[in-house]
C-alpha cells in the first residue's frame, strides 16, 4: 500500500463514518462507493 492509498482510505473512511459525500475525480474511491457506500457527490462513477 502506498501512501496515497492510505490518504485514500482516511479520507473515504471519514466520509462514510460520517456521511458526508465526496467529490473525487481518483478511480482508487470507486470500491468505496461499491463496497463500502461511500457516498459520491456526483453520481456518474
Amino acid at each position: 500500500m502506498t501512501t496515497g492509498r492510505t490518504t485514500d482510505v482516511i479520507i473515504a473512511t471519514f466520509c462514510i463514518e460520517n456521511k458526508i459525500p465526496l467529490l473525487f475525480q481518483d478511480r482508487d474511491f470507486i470500491p468505496f462507493v461499491e463496497k463500502l457506500g461511500l457516498i459520491p457527490v456526483l453520481k456518474e462513477i
